[in-house]
């Protein structure tokens, strides 16, 4: 591991650049896929389960990735899941259908996580901890960068003509030429437990619950913001500047209200966020969001909010949890944020098929805003109150896969094994797990016990 930040950022640049390649391309193609559906007169129904599907695949993804590189490697499985990317989106652009874009979504979603994984890994074996966070932040910006360059190009690129899909495809071929060169060894995958989801119910409740709003939220929001920019302005500078506001005031205000929660207690953060969040949507749906200018004040406040409940969710969480627990417990917080993106563009589809576009986001949005301010309140009544002095430093957090939580610089870098295995499922050791032996492994949703692990041996999570 290099612990020199420049001699790091050295090593990992090519990486980096093909974390951001990608990252333009996808998320270019992420907003046109919802503009074109609804240019060909798709219902928002349509429109949401395509989104749906996407969040599907990419769940899948976490899941099923890590057996595939014990089987072929990294660098085959990165080359195939590239490939695979690229390839849907050049069906995009030669066929509209929403049974199989809807399909093609799920094999972006699926890909995509994939990539993440490779990059991740990458990029994690590469650091050590004397400079983890600040290559948390370094990713971090990389990622936010290339979601931004995505969404500038809706401006430059009409989404009713093919050549879109072409360019977002370029970008992901392109992307596969620096990682593929770069002088950099493949690392074996970090895998770690998974903690049953109702127990991190039961450990934080409100950290549980925000993490989900966010996922609801965000997935509601990328899907729909640019269909409501289009009936308050069919222009695509004004979709791309009502996107690009959406995303960068939620990486800007994340780290203000990151340091408050560290300040504060972290309940009263998610408590004022929600709250703001209702007033918000409440005053779209009073004042009727019919201008541009309206429009993007609205969008600024509640995308500066939304991204709050992801990351001090996870931070407020992690008070409750042994250090050694951290990775395990934020995996489990990731499915429940991908459970989140599944269920918000069905139920947003189905919403604003009956009410509109306009009313329809915003009613989703003060319903949660007022239902996860008031369990806060609850929560801050009768939950344990964390001392300033056992809280974990508050760090910028951006749901990918499971290897971004091995950045984080609160992990103990003892708590991840390097170790994979032959048998399918998630590989660690006992000792990587913080298990003493004899000790058992449960199922993720259910709890349900698996089987013995050994401190000396790798076992597979089925």
């Amino acid at each position: 591991m290099i612990s020199d930040l420049r001699a790091l950022m050295l090593s990992i640049a090519p990486l980096l650049l093909t974390m951001m390649l990608i990252t333009v391309g996808h998320s270019l193609v992420g907003t046109g896929t919802a503009i074109r559906l609804d240019l060909d007169g798709f219902s928002p129904n349509v429109i949401g389960l395509v989104g749906a599907a996407y969040a599907v695949g990419f769940m899948a993804g976490t899941l099923v990735v890590p057996r595939m590189i014990g089987r072929v490697g990294h660098i085959r499985v990165f080359a195939a899941f590239a490939s695979l990317l690229m390839i849907s989106v050049l069906v995009q652009s030669i066929y509209v259908g929403p049974i199989g874009w809807a399909f093609l979504r799920m094999v972006a979603g699926f890909s995509i996580a994939g990539v993440f994984i490779m990059t991740e890994g990458w990029i994690n074996e590469s650091t050590s901890n004397a400079v983890r966070g600040q290559v948390l932040s370094i990713y971090i910006s990389v990622n936010y960068f290339g979601i931004t360059m995505g969404q500038g190009l809706i401006a430059a690129i009409d989404p009713a003509d093919a050549l879109l899909f072409i360019v977002a495809a370029i970008l992901i071929s392109v992307s596969v030429v620096p990682l593929t060169l770069a002088n950099v060894q493949a690392p074996a995958p970090v895998e770690t437990a998974r903690f049953p989801i109702r127990k991190l119910f039961r450990i934080s409740p409100l950290g549980f619950c925000a993490v989900f709003s966010s996922g609801v939220l965000n997935s509601l929001l990328s899907n729909f913001l640019p269909i409501l920019g289009r009936e308050v302005e069919p222009d695509n500078t004004f979709i791309a500047t009502i996107m690009l506001s959406f995303i960068l005031s939620g990486f800007l205000f994340q780290m203000p209200a990151g340091r408050l929660s560290d300040k504060i207690d972290r309940r009263y953060v998610i408590i004022g966020s929600a709250s703001l969040l209702a007033i918000a949507s409440l005053a779209a749906l009073l004042m009727s969001v019919d201008t541009q200018g309206k429009l993007l004040c609205i969008i600024l406040l509640i995308g500066a909010l939304v991204p709050i409940f992801y990351s001090v969710g996870i931070a407020h969480t992690s008070d409750f949890i042994d250090f050694n627990d951290m990775v395990a417990a934020s995996a489990g917080l990731l499915m429940i944020y991908g459970i989140g993106t599944v269920i918000g563009p069905i139920i947003g589809g189905q919403l604003l098929n009956l009410i509109g576009t306009g009313p329809g986001i915003f009613v989703v949005v003060l319903l949660i805003g007022i239902a996860l301010g008031g369990f806060g309140l609850y929560r801050s009544i009768v939950g344990d109150t964390v001392h300033e002095d056992d809280k974990a430093d508050f760090q910028i957090m951006r749901p990918t896969t499971t290897l971004a939580f091995t950045f984080d610089p609160r992990v103990e870098e003892d708590q991840y094994d390097l170790d994979l295995g032959d048998a399918a499922g998630v590989y660690l050791t006992a000792s990587a797990a913080g298990l003493e032996s004899p000790a058992y492994l449960d199922d993720s949703l259910t709890g349900e016990v698996i089987g013995p692990m050994e401190t000396d041996t790798t076992t597979a999570v089925k």
